[in-house]
């Protein structure tokens, strides 16, 4: 083999490995975001599984001496009473739900983010894909042709009707197609490794609102969680024993005085968050 041959080979060798890699990385670059969102779903659903069960209770308690209204005369023996219960709370419950939905807002404003950035970084080069793969299809198109060429011209020069000139300028062509292809294949990956076939830079600004959006949903979802905090709804049933045992329930609704400053100061983060973005 020639040494000219030898380093045709070892270029286009170096091509496919190159090739190789960026498909590695855009694979590594998908995994990342659904890592991403797996990682925010599964720390929300960490978060709502407590919410979502019913805890159990023990309790000890100091009974008072109280008189029955029956008879005055009785009154119930004073001395610690234990109890067991499971409680129950809605309120919580519904606040584990927010909390998954805070998760499933951040999940799709991070992939619109990743979607934005890698149109950021193609930057310029947004209509650069469409002409490679024009380029690519027309000369992978020809080359057959360029093949039956030079066969042509080499059984020509068996015939003795075509000179070694004519030979090695078809080969060298052909060569320099072949070549020019094999750039036109690193070029498309490098394209699209850098998100050349997701969105054209004319898209950046329905994409960058589409983020502002995005980001919105989230903070409205964060709001919804700390709203439920104003209020309180438990449901506790169980068994209480002292000189004998017997079963109880309590309901527990409570409000926080503190909701209208908190719903306030809510509005206010909201408008605070639409001006950061329209900024």
């Amino acid at each position: 083999m020639s040494p000219r041959r030898l380093m045709r080979s070892c270029r286009l060798v170096l091509v496919r490995i190159l090739l190789a890699a960026l498909s590695l990385r855009a694979g590594s670059a998908a995994a990342e975001g659904d890592a991403t969102c797996d990682r925010l779903r599964a720390e929300a659903r960490s978060e709502a599984a407590i919410l979502y069960a019913p805890r159990l209770e023990l309790e000890v308690a100091q009974a008072p001496s109280v008189a029955t209204p029956s008879d005055p005369t009785v009154v119930a023996r004073r001395g610690p009473q234990g109890r067991v219960a499971l409680a129950l709370s809605p309120i919580e419950m519904l606040r584990g739900r927010a909390i998954e939905r805070v998760a499933a807002a951040e999940c799709a404003r991070d992939k619109i983010a990743r979607q934005l950035d890698r149109v950021l970084a193609l930057g310029a080069r947004s209509g650069e894909l469409a002409a490679a793969n024009a380029e690519l299809e027309y000369l992978e198109t020809h080359l057959g042709m360029i093949d039956s060429l030079v066969d042509d011209v080499v059984a020509r020069f068996g015939r003795q009707r075509a000179t070694a000139v004519e030979v090695a300028e078809l080969r060298t062509r052909r060569a320099a197609l072949r070549r020019r292809i094999a750039e036109l294949h690193l070029t498309q990956a490098e394209l699209r490794e850098l998100g050349g076939d997701v969105a054209p830079a004319r898209d950046l600004d329905a994409l960058a609102s589409a983020y502002r959006g995005a980001a919105l949903r989230a903070g409205s979802r964060r709001s919804d969680v700390r709203t439920w905090s104003a209020w309180r709804f438990d449901v506790r049933a169980g068994i209480a024993a002292a000189d004998r045992a017997d079963w109880y329930a309590v309901i527990v609704l409570g409000y926080s005085f503190g909701q209208p400053w908190q719903r306030a100061a809510e509005e206010r983060a909201v408008r605070a968050r639409e001006r950061e973005y329209a900024g």
